[in-house]
């Protein structure tokens, strides 16, 4: 899994390499609204993971959440679609604005593809087929990085981004159908920590708070026309986020975990689990940091310290953020998916302070800074607020039982 986050960081680096400068606002752009639509799934992933580990998700439940996860990177393919139509004139970009429409439809229309892929993925790992769910992730990363050098290398431009998605889906879809499902068990069933519908509900606003504030700072700098500024923020940006991303694909099984233990065992998980973050992300951005520098002196890259600088700002926003994570999946998994909001919330609004300065002022480097001081500064705060007392305990553990099935007796 390590590896295939890494071949991730290829998209960028290709589209960099390929496009010009201009162009590559659009691939920024598209870029944001694929990972708008992963995070958009209107709780469909967090729904299949609370069911907990090692039981066999029902079908029922399965076409529940890939519904729950189409409807929601339909409707955030729509709102980009439109939101292009009205900004076109007005973004930094090479495509008409005819053109600009149309390859953010079809990004739109890949990423309902790759919701069917996501939900394939989540259910093997609750079934705990790990060896399988390794393999198709690696198919699909390499097929989505293949196919795109292809087209690029090819002149396809800023399509290749939408056709290799779903291309490469499509391949992965069809390895994990191959996947033999977990076999039925006489152990009482499992059933989520709350139903679909509010999942849905709670999932839906956290998800809307936390594209806005990951992905709306590269719209706000589009409409700054500083493209070369831009491209740089985009390409540091998604580096950076590489530690966060293997970190958060490592304990991407908290959230079963964690409806499996006893409430007392919480508290104990979660601090656990946000300090062997704390250590990974700073390992790994200590790594890319080397690497980075390795590849100036031997002549493969130009020094840029506005790169430097960036990745370095985003390094440190980013890496705060993703201590936040055991806790939120812990939240998560005891039927409570909103409470992030309450500091994702004062975050946004902190941001969008610095956003709205940084216009007015025509000042870019608002647009990092702000970053960098709201989710610091209130990622922090969640993560002290919970971890003392007892707000991580949740419902008392007979009802656990009765609602994730028989816990895990390596937990307890």
């Amino acid at each position: 899994m390590v590896l295939t986050s890494a071949a991730l960081l290829m998209i960028p680096v290709l589209g960099r390499v390929y496009l010009s400068v201009d162009e590559y606002v659009t691939w920024a752009l598209l870029l944001t609204v694929l990972t708008a639509t992963f995070i958009f799934d209107l709780g469909g992933s967090a729904y299949v993971q609370s069911f907990g580990y090692g039981r066999r998700v029902p079908r029922v439940v399965l076409r529940r959440a890939l519904a729950m996860s189409v409807v929601g990177s339909l409707a955030v393919g729509a709102t980009a679609t439109a939101a292009a139509a009205v900004l076109a004139s007005r973004l930094s970009v090479t495509q008409t604005p005819r053109a600009l429409v149309v390859v953010v439809a079809f990004v739109g229309l890949a990423a309902t593809v790759r919701a069917g892929w996501t939900i394939s993925l989540v259910r093997m790992q609750v079934e705990e087929n790990f060896v399988a769910r390794a393999a198709c992730s690696a198919l699909n990363v390499i097929t989505l990085v293949g196919s795109c050098w292809l087209l690029l290398s090819r002149g396809a431009g800023v399509m290749a981004l939408p056709v290799s998605v779903a291309l490469s889906s499509v391949i992965a879809m069809a390895g994990a159908v191959l996947v033999p499902r977990r076999p039925e068990s006489g152990e009482v069933s499992a059933r989520p920590m709350m139903p679909a519908r509010q999942f849905a509900v709670w999932r839906t606003a956290t998800a809307l708070v936390a594209i806005v504030s990951s992905q709306a700072d590269r719209w706000v700098l589009a409409t700054m026309d500083v493209p070369q500024f831009l491209a740089n923020y985009d390409v540091a940006l998604r580096i950076a986020l590489l530690p966060t991303a293997v970190a958060v694909t490592v304990f991407a099984g908290l959230v079963a975990e964690a409806a499996s233990v006893r409430p007392t065992s919480r508290r104990p998980l979660v601090i656990r689990a946000t300090r062997q973050i704390a250590a990974l992300v700073a390992l790994l951005s200590c790594g890319l940091a080397a690497a980075y520098w390795i590849a100036i002196q031997l002549g493969w890259l130009a020094p840029s310290w506005t790169l430097v600088l960036l990745f370095a700002m985003a390094s440190v926003w980013l890496g705060v953020n993703a201590l936040t994570a055991p806790t939120t999946m812990t939240l998560v998994a005891t039927g409570r998916p909103g409470r992030e909001l309450a500091y994702a919330v004062p975050s946004l609004v902190m941001a969008t302070m610095g956003w709205a300065l940084a216009v007015a002022n025509g000042q870019p480097w608002l647009v990092p800074l702000s970053m960098l001081f709201a989710v610091v500064v209130w990622s922090l705060w969640f993560v002290i607020h919970y971890a003392s007392g007892d707000r991580l305990r949740g419902l008392p553990a007979s009802d656990v039982v009765a609602l994730s099935g028989k816990p895990d007796q390596r937990h307890l």
